[in-house]
């Protein structure tokens, strides 16, 4: 009888840890993305008004630098180019689902373009640019400063997109 009990504690803790390992991860890694929507806002209305333009201007939150992550680049390139892990999944199920290896290349199509603000080596914002953003990005595994950030508007294959200057 004692030695089932063990079997049966040993058997749930297998399974179990894991699972508290995933979910601490989750938490640990977690970006809330809270200026996502005053931040697209914000562009928005900065590029109908200016063609060249700060960074600065749109991003009313702390931030050092700006990477943007083009195409096909894959989850483990983006975290090894900031020097951290994060995640932007409000549920712990999409985390878990985005963490097997359906997660790998988020950028997986070639209108895909990622922006990540990043304050102390900690993501600030992150910010996913579909077809159906009202623009997007140029870039490819670039890095930007904060004090260096100046953006043109321009047309890429017709689409509006912002230009390093």
């Amino acid at each position: 009888m004692r030695k089932r009990h063990i079997i049966i504690i040993a058997i749930i803790a297998i399974l179990f840890t894991p699972l508290c390992i995933s979910f601490y991860n989750f938490k640990k890694y977690e970006v809330e993305n809270n200026d996502l929507d005053e931040f697209i806002t914000n562009l928005n209305n900065v590029i109908q008004e200016n063609s060249i333009f700060f960074m600065t201007e749109v991003t009313h939150f702390e931030w050092d630098k700006m990477y943007v992550f083009g195409p096909y680049m894959s989850r483990e390139v983006m975290e090894g180019a900031i020097g951290t892990k994060w995640h932007t999944e409000d549920s712990f199920f999409k985390y878990v689902i985005n963490e097997s290896s359906r997660g790998d290349y988020p950028l997986s199509d070639e209108s895909l373009s990622k922006v990540v603000f990043v304050k102390e080596n900690e993501v600030v914002l992150d910010i996913t640019f579909d077809p159906l953003s009202s623009v997007v990005m140029m870039g490819n595994n670039e890095v930007y400063e904060r004090h260096n950030s100046e953006f043109c508007l321009g047309r890429i294959e017709g689409r509006r997109t912002l230009i390093k200057l």
